[in-house]
């Protein structure tokens, strides 16, 4: 009976384990997938990391699941630290008031304020991406690396006659 592949909304490791590629070349596209979970490119990240992971002919269902990773659940961490990083470094105020901003006056200095905040968050999620992908190639290689090793150790010895 064949098992239905993991979705990445859960565990992108699990997920990831679905992959058949080398671990190598998974695990380059997962972190090339992470990184871009980390940009503020909300409608065409997907697009981008996958354009790039077939230009460098890395994996690309691992791609998808490593951008995948910003979902529903997560985006909010995503976002919000990779804003505070980059408010850091521009040496700009990263509190943003919630009770201001839902008012029509918060709303018009958000929107007077976006560039600056797309800027924050585009350096923050260069920063938080570049690491966060490095952490990712090496889970997935080694999540990888151990499922090919496991799998080799189970499959029967050629039988070799003279």
């Amino acid at each position: 009976m064949k098992t239905r592949p993991t979705v990445a909304f859960g565990n992108p490791l699990r997920a990831l384990q679905e992959v058949r590629d080398e671990p190598k070349e998974a695990a380059k596209g997962f972190a090339l997938g992470v990184f871009f979970a980390m940009t503020p490119l909300v409608c065409v990240k997907v697009l981008v990391a996958l354009l790039l992971a077939s230009l460098f002919r890395w994996n690309r269902a691992a791609t998808t699941i490593g951008v995948l990773t910003a979902n529903p659940l997560t985006v909010p961490i995503i976002f919000s630290s990779t804003y505070f990083v980059g408010s850091l470094i521009l040496g700009m105020d990263s509190a943003l008031d919630i009770n201001t901003l839902f008012s029509q006056q918060g709303i018009a200095q958000l929107l007077s304020e976006s560039k600056g905040i797309i800027l924050a968050m585009t350096i923050g999620g260069t920063i938080l991406g570049a690491v966060a992908g490095v952490i990712a190639y090496y889970a997935a290689f080694f999540a990888l690396r151990r499922r090919q090793i496991t799998e080799a150790a189970l499959q029967p010895s050629p039988v070799v006659s003279e």
